[in-house]
């Protein structure tokens, strides 16, 4: 697992790249998490499927309000603040705020070497489902 940082429209993208052993470049899947945001069980799903001989970016679909882990270990959306705080979050995300992240997204894909030329795979969960319809 690598940081990686990509600057976007609304500002920079702070992301994560998972990548299988062996020489690269790898084809590329653009996994986004949950409304729970980055944290370690979104790590685990993106190194299985790096695992499976993929390049992995995950981005931090809340990087307009927050870097990295948003939600400390230990809480979840269930805790009443925790989950007005994502909500809050998440009322960025229109399908128009999206729209410029995928391009910054895409963008830095094609200029990162870890990533093979052609087709991009993606994977949502939850409300981010809309989000890999969108993309594809």
């Amino acid at each position: 697992m690598r940081p990686l940082s990509i600057p976007a429209p609304d500002g920079v993208i702070d992301a994560l790249v998972f990548v299988p052993d062996g020489a690269g470049p790898h084809p590329a899947v653009l996994l986004f998490s949950d409304i729970g945001g980055l944290r370690p069980s979104y790590h685990d799903k993106a190194q299985r499927i790096a695992d499976g001989g993929y390049a992995v970016l995950m981005p931090n679909i809340y990087y307009r309000s927050a870097a990295g882990q948003v939600v400390p270990a230990g809480r979840s959306f269930r805790d009443p603040d925790m989950r007005n705080m994502l909500l809050g979050y998440a009322a960025h995300l229109t399908p128009l705020a999206q729209a410029r992240d995928f391009a910054a997204l895409l963008a830095a894909i094609a200029a990162d070497p870890t990533f093979a030329d052609g087709a991009i795979g993606t994977v949502g969960y939850c409300m981010t489902g809309a989000f890999a319809l969108r993309l594809a």
